[in-house]
C-alpha cells in the first residue's frame, strides 16, 4: 500500500480557517508488528485512534519541504475494528509566523496496516465558525498567529471522544479525493524530533469569580475580540472559594439569570503552551456562551500598565494580540471541549453569559501542555542556584514546542538568533540536539537564491533580508553541530547554503577590509541606528568569528580553496577592525569599540576643552554639550587641550 494525500471531493483547495474532519477504519486479526505512523498534514491537523488523542499538531513546515511526523500507535491499536479520525485544520493563504503560503490543503497517513487514500471519507467540522478574523498583533496589527477558535458544539456530535461507533456511521461523509499535484515532496522524509510530550495541567489557584458587566454600549457581538477586557469585573469573595475546587478536579455549580454574566479567572502559577480545556454540562434551558481569554504577563514592560488584576480582570488585548480568546456555546450534556490551536496563558478568564436563568456545571479546566522538553535534572546543593536553573529550565520548557519558539503566544516565531543560545543550552545540559537540527534545516530552507536568510523562517511574514547579526547565528548553529557530533555528512547536507551566505556576505567588504552593512540590528546597540556606508563595532567581531569558524569546517570537508579564502578574508577585517573600531587605551581610559565612520558620543555634563582629531582634516574643539556626533570616515583621536569639566 502506498499512501497518498487526500483532501475535499469539492469545495476551495485552500479554504480560509477552514476545518475538516477525515475518517478511516481498519480491522486488524492482530497488532502489527510495525504499528508507528507517518502523519503529515497541510496546514495542521489532530489525529485520534479509537477516540484517544494519539497526536495533537504536526510540526511547522515549508510547504516544498514538508516531513511526517513519527507517531506511535501501538498503545491504542485493538483486535478487530480500528477507527482513525482526523480534525484537520486548513489556514488559508493567510500571514503566520509559523507556516508559508498556504497553496493545498491536505492529510498524509502512513503506516504498515493503514494508508490515506481513496477509502479515507470527510466531513466538514460545522462546529468550527468559518472566519476571516484572525488575530492581530498590536504593533501595526500584524499578522502574527491564526484564528480565534468560535465552536458551536450544538450543532454536531462530538467526533473526537467516539471510540468508533458514531464515526463509523455512513451520514454526511464523503469520500475524499487523492491529491497527486499538490505543493509536497514525494519523498517524505521524517521529522527529526519525537512527538512533543503532553500532560493537563491544572490551575494552581483560582485568582478571583463573581460577575461580570459586559459594556452595553460597545456595539460589539456577544463574541467579540473586545468584550472580555471590555467587561467590567465584581469579584465575590464566596465564589470564588466555591469554585476554588476546581484546582483538583471537584465539579462547581455556577448559576445565573438572564442575561447575567459570571466569570472565574484562575492562575497556573507560570506560562504555560498548549491546548486549553474545560469539561462541563448545561441546563438545556440557559444557552450559556462560554468565552476563554488568556493572559500572559501581569504588566506590561513596555508601559507598566496592569495586563492582570486582583478582581480577575484580564486584558486579552494586551499582550499576544487583540481580543486573544476563543468562544464556545457547548451541547447540554457532559462533554470535555478541548480546543484545537495552541495558546499561552499562566492566566485564563472564563466567562459564562446565560441566555436564560440556568445553571453549569464545571466539571474541570486546564490546559493539555504540550512542549518538547528534553529529560534532565540539575542539583548543586545551593538552594539559590538551583532555584535560578529551574527559573532557566522552566524558560526553556516554554519557549520549545515544535522548534526554539520566541515570545510563546505572541508570535510562536523560530527566530535565528534567539534559537541557538536555547539550542546550546539543550545540547550542553541534555545532550540533546534534535531540535536543533530541525532548526538548522528548517531556517536553511528559506535561503533565498542570493543567499540571505528569513529571520524565522518557515513563515511567510515579508521579513527579508534577515540582518546579518541574526542570520549568521544560522552558521554559528551549525559549528556548533560540527563540534558536538562531528558529522560530516550532516555538514555536507548544508555546505551550498554556508557557501551561499559567505559569498552574499563578503560583498560587503571593501579593499580597506572593513565590512560596511546597514543591515545589523545589534540588540544592544553602541551608537545610532545603523546607516548605509557604516560599520558596526558590535556585529563585526561576529562576523570574523563565524568566517573562521567556517574556514574550520571547510577543513573538515576537504575544501581547501574555502577555508583559505576565509581565513584570510577574516585576517584582514580583523586588522581593518583593529584600525576603525578599537580605540586604545590612554591613561585612565580603557579602550572601546565604537561603530564606525557615525558614532555618537554622550558625556555626563556640560564639557570644555576636548580637541577632536580626523585622519583627513584639522582638529576642531568642542565646547557646551552634552552630545557629539562624528561623522566622516577614517579614525578619530581625541586630546585634552585644557580641563574637561
Amino acid at each position: 500500500m502506498t499512501a497518498r494525500w487526500v483532501w475535499r471531493s469539492e469545495g476551495s483547495l485552500a479554504p480560509t480557517n477552514t476545518f475538516t474532519w477525515f475518517r478511516a477504519t481498519v480491522e486488524l486479526d492482530e497488532p502489527p508488528v510495525d504499528a508507528s505512523v507517518g502523519f503529515a498534514a497541510d496546514s495542521a491537523a489532530q489525529l485520534r485512534l479509537n477516540g484517544q488523542a494519539l497526536r495533537r499538531k504536526v510540526t511547522r513546515l515549508h510547504e516544498p519541504e514538508l516531513r511526517a511526523k513519527s507517531v506511535q500507535a501501538a498503545p491504542l491499536l485493538r483486535q478487530g475494528r480500528n477507527v482513525g479520525t482526523v480534525l484537520h485544520h486548513y489556514w488559508g493563504a493567510v500571514t503566520t509566523f509559523q507556516r508559508t503560503s498556504n497553496a493545498h490543503a491536505g492529510l498524509f497517513f502512513d503506516s504498515s496496516w493503514l494508508v490515506s487514500g481513496e477509502g479515507w471519507q470527510w466531513k466538514a467540522a460545522e462546529e468550527f465558525e468559518r472566519h476571516d478574523g484572525q488575530f492581530l498583533g498590536l504593533a501595526e496589527a500584524a499578522a502574527r498567529l491564526r484564528f480565534p477558535v468560535n465552536w458551536n458544539a450544538k450543532v454536531a456530535p462530538d467526533l473526537r471522544a467516539d471510540s468508533g461507533l458514531l464515526a463509523v456511521s455512513g451520514e454526511g461523509w464523503e469520500r475524499g479525493v487523492v491529491v497527486d499535484d499538490g505543493p509536497w515532496p514525494a519523498a517524505r522524509e521524517p521529522v527529526e524530533t519525537p512527538a512533543q510530550r503532553e500532560s493537563e495541567q491544572l490551575p494552581l489557584a483560582v485568582l478571583a469569580a463573581g460577575r461580570a458587566e459586559r459594556a452595553a454600549d460597545s456595539g460589539e457581538a456577544p463574541t467579540s475580540p473586545s468584550v472580555l477586557a471590555a467587561s467590567r469585573v465584581l469579584p465575590d469573595e464566596a465564589m470564588r472559594v466555591h469554585v476554588g475546587g476546581l484546582t483538583d478536579r471537584q465539579e462547581v455549580v455556577v448559576g445565573g439569570r438572564e442575561g447575567e454574566t459570571r466569570y472565574l479567572t484562575v492562575d497556573f502559577g507560570r506560562p504555560g503552551h498548549g491546548f486549553p480545556f474545560l469539561e462541563l454540562s448545561a441546563d438545556a434551558a440557559a444557552d450559556v456562551q462560554v468565552d476563554l481569554g488568556y493572559g500572559e504577563l501581569a504588566i506590561s514592560p513596555y508601559d507598566g500598565r496592569d495586563l492582570v488584576t486582583e478582581d480577575g480582570w484580564v486584558d486579552v488585548d494586551g499582550v499576544a494580540a487583540r481580543g486573544y480568546s476563543d468562544h464556545l456555546r457547548p451541547a447540554t450534556e457532559r462533554r470535555r471541549y478541548e480546543f484545537p490551536d495552541e495558546r499561552t496563558a499562566r492566566w485564563m478568564t472564563v466567562h459564562l453569559t446565560f441566555a436564560a436563568e440556568g445553571s453549569v456545571v464545571l466539571h474541570s479546566l486546564g490546559i493539555v501542555k504540550s512542549q518538547y522538553a528534553p529529560r534532565g535534572s540539575f542539583r548543586s546543593g545551593d538552594e539559590r542556584l538551583d532555584q535560578i536553573v529551574k527559573l532557566c529550565e522552566i524558560h526553556a520548557e516554554v519557549t520549545m514546542s515544535d522548534a526554539f519558539v520566541d515570545i510563546p503566544g505572541r508570535e510562536d516565531g523560530q527566530w535565528i538568533e534567539d534559537a541557538r543560545p536555547r539550542a546550546q543550552l539543550a545540547e550542553r545540559w541534555y545532550g540533546d540536539t534534535r531540535l536543533r537540527r530541525l532548526a538548522i534545516r528548517t531556517l536553511a530552507e528559506g535561503q533565498r537564491a542570493d543567499g540571505q536568510l528569513h529571520p524565522f523562517f518557515p513563515s511567510n511574514f515579508p521579513a527579508y533580508p534577515a540582518p546579518w547579526d541574526w542570520s549568521v547565528q544560522w552558521v554559528a548553529m551549525l559549528y556548533d553541530d560540527f563540534v558536538w557530533h562531528s558529522d560530516l555528512d550532516f555538514l555536507a547536507s548544508h555546505w551550498p547554503t554556508v557557501l551561499r551566505f559567505w559569498d552574499r556576505l563578503l560583498q560587503d567588504v571593501g579593499d580597506d577590509g572593513v565590512w560596511r552593512s546597514a543591515s545589523v540590528l545589534g540588540d544592544v546597540r553602541n551608537s545610532v541606528l545603523p546607516q548605509e556606508g557604516t560599520s558596526s563595532g558590535l556585529v563585526t567581531p561576529w562576523i570574523i568569528e563565524r568566517l573562521r569558524w567556517s574556514a574550520d569546517m571547510a577543513d573538515a570537508l576537504r575544501d581547501a580553496r574555502h577555508a583559505s579564502m576565509w581565513r584570510a578574508a577574516a585576517e584582514r577585517m580583523a586588522e581593518s577592525f583593529r584600525q576603525l573600531h578599537v580605540v586604545r587605551a590612554r591613561d585612565e581610559v580603557s579602550a572601546i569599540v565604537a561603530d564606525g565612520c557615525v558614532a555618537t558620543l554622550v558625556f555626563p555634563h556640560e564639557f570644555h576643552g576636548l580637541r577632536l582629531q580626523d585622519v583627513d582634516g584639522p582638529g576642531e574643539p568642542f565646547a557646551g554639550s552634552e552630545s557629539v556626533t562624528l561623522a566622516g570616515s577614517g579614525r578619530y583621536t581625541f586630546e585634552s587641550v585644557g580641563p574637561l569639566w
